[in-house]
């Protein structure tokens, strides 16, 4: 599939208005050279959202939302990051290129396959009301009349031919959405065949594809319906319009692996569950999950196929977890599947094993441990070697100082030797909401660049600031390298350019932060911030020189390195 050029985003950006974006979904009042509201994202009574039309971005100063007229629509409307710049370049009247050739935008889908799957989907609800076999098995299953309803579960006949013959005028459309099949010989017959059928909705509530379970024995148990324009398995979830339909914001949501499992669940009143689609869970799964809550927990079989399953999801939640950001695993006894445990057990006791699901640190523990024999050196030398993928792939600096102190113990090292033998990064300090603290100057200049874009060019050669091995430093000079590049004019559209979510959400925390300055007083403070910092970097660079001086004599330098500890003493003399 050809991806969006990063160059088209700030130009895509540069032709929309983020006020006009926010303000078909939420009431902005005009306040001074800025708009604010009641946060659309968490609770509150007085108005912590802000739009700045000038940084074309917004922020709330309650919960930290942020970002820019994408992010805007991927969190409130719950667009992919494709839908929402598909949306947005709409709106601009402008198409959306695509690299490697490419058609330059993806042609419209007709709203009369969505149409299509809907009529298909009353259908199979009006076959299960005269079917008794249907009903029989899922009174069976322990399933009412009412979940199978908002659910909008059916049955498809035995027949070849139903739905070719209900939708004579359709047979195109229905081979586009994979409902009929057709043999080389040009005959088409149903998909679909003498099972209950389960429609996959998409985050609208539209109909895109189907599940269906057999009644009988055969095989297979499950079918899915095939890839389709309108159906990419790897990217949706079973359940989830029906999860938020009841609750657009639930505390998490529980992944499991059949429909079955996910309506016998909310038949007993744990509604927050989805079920993914006859595949692993992907980075594309999770990232549509934390679209939507901050904690998701995995709920799969205890044996091995699952433990495996759940080590796939953990290695695609790695890069994504953060402060705002769980994921847990609960692993069931080997003779239940969430579907059975619940009948068995009932909803409160469903709960507390909930409730005592294995957190990511542990369960990487419990599975590095497995694969080492700790009482011995070389076991334990092998359990650090093992850690340092996961570790590397951590987004929170958080959950990976956890998991050094957990390691530490078990290895016998102290965190600092264990995070100095693996090589891993120290954290940078927060920025939190209510800003306790002073701000380091680093986090200072890098807040003062994202108000003023065009200042960057007063950084020569920021590389040579990456000696000074901060986190900070480092971010101010990608930030300064990456407007030297051009491409981004304004706090919105470079916000856009950042793709590590943890960083972009720490840069607009320090782009929100109020510049209580005239302009000119901005640009002296900012020149003096940077004077600061090459002092920093000066000083480094000496007490190096001056230790090495000190451990082979003043001959031991090269004539450079001599000259440049005198114009330092020269400079200092001076000063």
């Amino acid at each position: 599939m050809s991806r969006i050029p990063d160059t088209f985003i700030p130009e895509l950006l540069s032709r929309v208005d983020i006020v006009d974006v926010v303000t078909q979904y939420v009431p902005l009042k005009k306040q001074g050279r800025e708009f604010s509201a009641c946060c659309p994202f968490h609770q509150e009574k007085s108005p912590s959202f802000t739009v700045s039309p000038q940084k074309q971005f917004y922020y709330c100063f309650g919960c930290g939302a942020s970002g820019d007229a994408i992010r805007f629509l991927m969190n409130h409307a719950k667009l992919s990051f494709v839908e929402a710049i598909e949306t947005l370049a709409t709106s601009a009247g402008i198409p959306v290129p695509r690299e490697g050739g490419g058609e330059p935008t993806k042609p419209a889908i007709s709203t009369k396959l969505y149409d299509l799957l809907g009529n298909v989907a009353t259908l199979y609800e009006r076959n299960l009301k005269t079917s008794e076999r249907a009903i029989d098995y899922l009174k069976n299953r322990g399933l009412t009349g009412q979940i199978c309803k908002r659910f909008a579960v059916g049955y498809a006949p035995a027949g070849w031919d139903v739905v070719l013959k209900q939708f004579p005028q359709d047979h195109d459309d229905l081979l586009q959405t994979g409902m009929i099949t057709q043999k080389e010989d040009g005959k088409k017959y149903d998909r679909f065949r003498d099972r209950v059928m389960f429609p996959i909705r998409d985050k609208r509530g539209r109909v895109i594809a189907f599940g269906g379970r057999i009644l009988d024995k055969g095989e297979p148990k499950y079918l899915n319906s095939p890839e389709t324009v309108l159906f990419h398995k790897g990217s949706q979830l079973y359940g989830l319009y029906e999860c938020l339909d009841l609750n657009d914001k639930p505390s998490n949501i529980i992944v499991v692996e059949g429909y079955m499992d996910v309506i016998a669940l909310a038949q007993h009143g744990v509604s927050n569950v989805v079920a993914t689609l006859g595949t692993a869970l992907t980075p594309q799964h999770l990232s549509l999950l934390y679209q939507v809550v901050s904690e998701v927990i995995i709920c799969f079989d205890g044996d091995k196929a699952g433990r495996n399953a759940a080590l796939r999801a953990l290695e695609h939640a790695l890069p994504m977890v953060s402060q705002g950001r769980q994921i847990k695993f609960l692993f069931l006894p080997s003779e239940h599947d969430p579907d059975s445990l619940i009948r068995a057990e009932g909803r409160e006791k469903f709960l507390k094993r909930l409730a005592q699901s294995e957190h990511l640190s542990s369960m990487i523990i419990e599975h590095l441990l497995s694969q080492v024999e700790i009482s011995s050196l070389d076991g334990r030398a092998r359990l650090a070697e093992l850690a340092k993928p996961y570790l590397d792939k951590m987004g929170s600096d958080v959950y990976r100082s956890l998991l050094l102190d957990e390691l530490a113990r078990y290895t016998r090292l102290d965190t600092g030797t264990l995070r100095s033998t693996l090589h891993v990064a120290r954290e940078a300090p927060p920025v939190s909401n209510k800003r306790p603290r002073k701000q380091t100057i680093y986090e200072r200049a890098i807040g003062m660049l994202l108000k003023q874009p065009t200042w960057a060019h007063w950084l020569e050669a920021p590389e040579t600031l990456l000696a000074l091995n901060d986190l900070q430093v480092t971010l101010l000079v990608s930030l300064a390298q990456t407007l030297q590049k051009g491409g981004a004019n304004n706090t919105g559209q470079l916000l856009a350019m950042w793709h590590d979510e943890g960083e972009a959400k720490y840069l607009a925390e320090l782009a929100a932060i109020p510049l209580v300055l005239t302009e000119k007083e901005a640009e002296q403070e900012f020149k003096g911030l940077l004077g600061q910092i090459c002092r920093r970097l000066k000083e480094m660079e000496m007490t190096t020189l001056q230790d090495k001086a000190k451990a082979m004599g003043i001959h031991g330098l090269t004539d450079a390195e001599r000259q440049q500890i005198r114009d330092y003493l020269t400079y200092t003399d001076l000063k």
